[in-house]
């Protein structure tokens, strides 16, 4: 794969449809000394480990307790990156006011801006009557929207807080439970084409970026009709 330093997006998927990340919204909170910060997380169980950015860690006082390397296999390529972090202890609020407490390898950035798309009319229309019932994590965008990620929940974490009720709303869109509340995910139509999509990136320390071979793994639940128990 070519790197090149002004290049910003990377394509993921046709200009005819769209995918809809599974994102959260909720406070993010130094469990010492119970600074907070509300931040958008991307749940990634393709990826290991758990990510908080640099920028979100000094925000917080958030402080580095040991140093590793990690290899990280990047996309297209064989060979594994060497990355030197630290980690950090820190908290996230939950959708029933606890605080759920995780460790998160510190890192210069965890992605580009991600683009946030307006739903098309059908999707729109068939999300109409779930919403006005449950409690989303993440607020549906009524306009195009770019939106930094502060902080990556990695499969280390993503069974802790992904539950097993799983409605689908139509053809390859769904409502996935979480302890922060619903998320809507998976793939719809795009309301108009676009030419390329933001890939996700792990910065190093150099210059370049290479893009990480992060595939979201499908779930097998097999949706419950009791969308208002949890």
């Amino acid at each position: 794969m070519e790197s090149n330093e002004d290049l910003t997006e990377n394509m993921l998927v046709s200009s005819s449809e769209m995918e809809l990340m599974q994102t959260a919204k909720t406070d993010v909170l130094n469990p010492k000394n119970k600074e907070k910060m509300e931040t958008r997380i991307l749940f990634d169980s393709g990826s290991q480990r758990t990510y908080i950015s640099q920028s979100l860690a000094s925000k917080l006082n958030l402080k580095g307790d040991k140093e590793e390397e990690l290899k990280l296999v990047t996309f297209g390529s064989e060979k594994p990156k060497i990355v030197k972090t630290s980690s950090t202890n820190l908290s996230i609020k939950l959708n029933n006011g606890k605080n759920f407490n995780l460790v998160a390898n510190i890192v210069p950035v965890i992605s580009g801006c991600v683009h946030r798309k307006i739903l098309d009319a059908s999707a729109m229309e068939h999300l109409k009557h779930f919403v006005k019932e449950v409690e989303l994590a993440d607020e549906l965008p009524f306009q195009n929207e770019s939106s930094s990620i502060e902080l990556l929940i990695g499969n280390d974490y993503y069974l802790d807080l992904i539950l097993s009720n799983k409605v689908e709303i139509k053809p390859g869109l769904y409502l996935l439970a979480s302890k922060l509340g619903w998320i809507v995910t998976g793939r719809t139509r795009e309301t108009y084409e676009e030419k390329s999509e933001t890939g996700l990136l792990i910065l190093s320390n150099t210059s370049s970026f290479e893009m990480l071979d992060i595939e979201n793994q499908d779930q097998s639940i097999v949706a419950q009709a009791g969308i208002c128990d949890l």
